[in-house]
């Protein structure tokens, strides 16, 4: 008997989860598609001396009818921080994103590391990568 209720509440918490995610995918779906530009999606930003923050925008043009919204931007680490004005980006202007990357002073040498924009274009999310190389000192 415990067992068929635990099944029963387990199969409730599924459907809810399930329509909780179609919910939202409608929403994504409903909107209309933007269309964006960037100059180049990896770059270098040179030398960082071990255990300093670097700070470098990042922009982003709008260039579709509709307007640029961007939902969220995720990073791969904890060493990495965005900052953005959350507000739509219409045809002509550009969004920048002010990139804060923490260098570890126990990392040495050439590093990757990548942020990910998702927005109302094509295909939702555009990754981001910045490459450096951290030394001991400047």
């Amino acid at each position: 008997m415990k067992k068929l209720r635990h099944l029963r509440i387990s199969k409730l918490l599924l459907q809810l989860v399930t329509l909780i995610l179609v919910s939202c995918g409608n929403e994504i779906r409903d909107r209309k598609i933007a269309k964006l530009a960037t100059e180049d999606l990896v770059f270098n930003v040179g030398n960082i001396k071990k255990n300093d923050t670097h700070v470098f925008n990042f922009y982003v043009k709008s260039i579709g009818e509709n307007p640029l919204i961007v939902d969220t931007v995720s990073t791969n680490c904890v060493c990495t921080n965005v900052r953005f004005l959350h507000t739509p980006i219409y045809k002509g202007d550009s969004i920048k994103f002010t990139v804060t990357y923490k260098a570890n002073k126990q990392d040495s040498g050439k590093f990757t590391a990548s942020f990910m924009v998702q927005a109302n274009i094509q295909n939702y999310f555009v990754p981001v990568y910045f490459t450096g190389t951290l030394i001991d000192s400047l």
